[in-house]
């Protein structure tokens, strides 16, 4: 989707005179470079398309450094070391490039370790990845019992996106569904109905219980997760029944 660098060039009119803008440019790199230069701008431009909002420059460049994929991998792991509005850009971008991101494994595992802000980025990575990232369960299992609601949420929907190859996580999940505000209860009800999908026929039953208890939670999001997550594992929100 590199019409996303067009706007950028409404925004900057100056910004990418040197740099070719059809598909088969031999100047990807040097675009995806300027890009990232970019990525400490503080300006904001109106975006109508989902949304009518307010979006930072940085995520837009994100998003069209994204657009270029394999060849934006490295550099955008690179501006994983700058500074912390770079960073946030960097992660955006690599969310948006999906499995092959896995190649930033050793950064994502050090964030994970260093837990905060910098596990929220390693978290919207591994979002992206899916399934593939299978080989961070444990960190992120971790994670749902951080201090910071923000993380425990953020977890929840990595470890979702991850699905059934995160279902040893079902026990943690349950917790976090019912002890968590209503943000990380929403998050781990969607969590519990993908990654539950393969379980055995007892642990199964145990994150169907767990979701029908729901029911009376003063949540409508929460209430309305969880029933989405039982339609997913095939259960009735009032009997559990499966069908």
């Amino acid at each position: 989707m590199r019409f996303v660098f067009l706007v950028l060039l409404l925004v900057s009119p100056a910004f990418g005179e040197e740099i070719r803008l059809d598909a088969d440019t031999p100047n990807e790199v040097l675009a995806v470079q300027a890009l990232i230069e970019r990525f400490d701008d503080t300006d904001y431009v109106f975006r109508t398309d989902p949304l009518l909002e307010v979006v930072p420059t940085f995520a837009i460049y994100a998003e069209a450094a994204a657009s270029f994929g394999e060849c934006a991998i490295d550099p955008l792991i690179q501006a994983l070391d700058g500074s912390r509005q770079s960073r946030v850009a960097a992660a955006i971008g690599l969310a948006a490039i999906g499995p092959l991101a896995i190649r930033a494994r050793p950064q994502l595992l050090e964030m994970l370790e260093t837990g905060g802000r910098d596990s929220i980025l390693a978290c919207a990575i591994i979002q992206g990845i899916g399934p593939d990232a299978v080989e961070f369960v444990p960190q992120l299992r971790l994670l749902l019992a951080a201090d910071d609601f923000h993380v425990q949420y953020r977890a929840c929907r990595a470890l979702s996106a991850i699905g059934p190859g995160a279902g040893s996580t079902a026990g943690a999940l349950i917790v976090a569904l019912r002890e968590g505000v209503a943000s990380v209860r929403r998050n781990a009800a969607i969590a519990l109905g993908n990654i539950a999908v393969e379980l055995d026929g007892k642990s199964k039953w145990a994150v169907i219980q767990a979701l029908r208890q729901t029911q009376n939670d003063y949540s409508v999001p929460v209430r309305e997760a969880a029933m989405e997550a039982l339609r997913n594992l095939g259960a009735n929100f009032t009997t559990g029944e499966t069908a």
